[in-house]
């Protein structure tokens, strides 16, 4: 896929309908052999109604639109860690007829430049442990697991991740898709 056929546009409150209904549409694929469909939808409840991704957003989080050739592919978060140092990767959802193509890798690569950027020199995610396609797409950007994490979401819900990490170097790559 040529450069020019990748472009990331900030998501606006008008726009978290499409965020929600991306979502809708590729977390039952993406987790369905990882969490039951209750957690599914409990998740996807608790993160992608407007209130929350509001309140998201004005915690520091951005959500972007990932665009390809075809329209809307997906979509991605990412926003200052706790620690001064780290820029977390908070997500990267590509739809399923759009994967293998290089999207989330070029989405990755438009994240570290905004940690970049922002003066932080690493970039840092949590991903579910039994989620091994995503594991390899971030082994293959350059990610580590540097530790592992289990999270009380509620509900009787729990996540199990790996923490994964990238040390980012000075210089912003210049092949990141276009932010608009």
């Amino acid at each position: 896929m040529s450069p020019a056929a990748v472009r990331v546009s900030t998501v606006a409150p008008p726009d978290f309908f499409q965020v929600a209904e991306l979502a809708q549409r590729i977390w039952p694929v993406c987790f369905g052999s990882m969490i039951t469909p209750e957690q599914c939808e409990y998740m996807l409840a608790q993160r992608y109604t407007p209130s929350a991704m509001a309140e998201a957003i004005r915690a520091g989080m951005t959500y972007e639109l990932i665009h390809s050739r075809d329209g809307i592919a997906g979509f991605g978060a990412h926003g200052p860690a706790a620690s001064p140092t780290d820029w977390k990767l908070w997500q990267v959802y590509v739809l399923p007829d759009q994967q293998g193509q290089g999207l989330g890798r070029r989405y990755i690569e438009h994240v570290a430049n905004a940690a970049r950027r922002h003066g932080r020199s690493r970039l840092v995610l949590t991903v579910n442990k039994k989620n091994d396609r995503a594991r390899a797409l971030y082994e293959r950007s350059g990610f580590e697991v540097s530790d592992s994490a289990s999270f009380d979401i509620g509900n009787g819900f729990v996540m199990d991740d790996y923490v994964m990490v990238k040390a980012l170097t000075d210089a912003v790559v210049a092949s990141s898709p276009n932010a608009s």
